[in-house]
């Protein structure tokens, strides 16, 4: 028994240090596999879309798009599907018919892809409120998609929108200009006054607060206030006023606002409508050099 029981005792730990390296084989075994897994993953969603935009996009063939793009894939506007896909692009093809994108970088990792692409066309028709310039011009954007099972399935776009305006005229090249630095122009200061039921304040807060973070990031602004008073209807009066640093600052921002609500898909007047939101009309008086314009809304 004496001599046996080394023997068990060797045979037992041989059998152990086995059995751990077979589980750490195992192991290295089943990572290599998901890694390996995981980039054949990223290197399709990457070919997916480069076909997206290469194929279906820059060649119009949008009927394929459900191909790519899975139904329950939310657009900006909350279209669902192909169709919320296309909504934000068909604008931009209509006002620039010979638009290009040209894909700079495809990133993938994992279910997610980043995309960063210039494209160029050039303006023949009205592009929301902007008229037709003739212009070519470029822009920059870059997006991250994330795929399921091959097909987008959610987005997000981060795009050039100061270049975009600049190139179209619609702000000056050099923001100063705007911004107020030199004092060629006067400010002007542009006020709302309305009239909001009990029932809809809280929406209209919270819209107020979503155009108020836009329009404070915009060159050109200054600084605003808001002022609201009880009415004995139960509705709330509410005057809010902008100080922007010039009239070009103010036309520039409200080109700016109505973009950022075309491209989440808000409608202002269907919201005010709704929500039964009506303007108080007033006549102001300007005092001191200051300049007050009394208006409804930004529209």
């Amino acid at each position: 028994m004496k001599q046996l029981l080394p023997a068990t005792g060797l045979a037992l730990s041989l059998f152990l240090e086995t059995g751990q390296a077979a589980a750490q084989h195992s192991q290295s075994t089943i990572h290599q596999k998901t890694t390996t897994a995981n980039m054949h993953t990223a290197q399709h969603n990457k070919l997916i879309i480069r076909r997206l935009f290469e194929e279906v996009i820059n060649q119009r063939r949008f009927k394929e798009l459900p191909v790519y793009v899975a139904d329950s894939y939310t657009g900006p506007s909350g279209l669902k599907g192909a169709a919320g896909f296309e909504a934000p692009i068909a604008p931009l093809i209509k006002a620039f018919p010979d638009i290009q994108w040209q894909l700079q970088e495809v990133i993938a990792e994992g279910d997610m892809v980043v995309v960063k692409w210039k494209w160029k066309g050039t303006q023949k028709a009205a592009y929301t409120h902007i008229p037709a310039t003739g212009a070519t011009i470029t822009n920059d954007a870059m997006a991250i998609y994330t795929l399921k099972d091959g097909k987008v399935v959610k987005g997000q776009l981060q795009n050039d929108r100061l270049g975009f305006l600049q190139a179209l005229g619609q702000l000056p090249a050099d923001t100063a200009l705007v911004s107020g630095v030199t004092n060629k122009t006067k400010s002007i200061e542009h006020l709302n006054q309305l009239i909001v039921p009990a029932a809809s304040k809280a929406a209209f807060l919270e819209r107020m607060k979503i155009n108020g973070d836009l329009l404070r990031t915009l060159p050109g602004f200054v600084d605003n206030a808001v002022y609201c008073r009880e009415l004995g209807s139960g509705e709330t009066e509410f005057v809010t006023i902008v100080h922007w640093q010039n009239e070009a600052a103010l036309q520039a921002a409200k080109t700016a606002l109505q973009l950022a609500n075309e491209k989440e898909g808000f409608d202002l007047a269907t919201f005010r409508q709704q929500l039964g939101i009506r303007p108080a009309p007033g006549i102001f008086e300007k005092l001191k050099d200051g300049s007050v314009h009394h208006a409804a809304e930004i529209e």
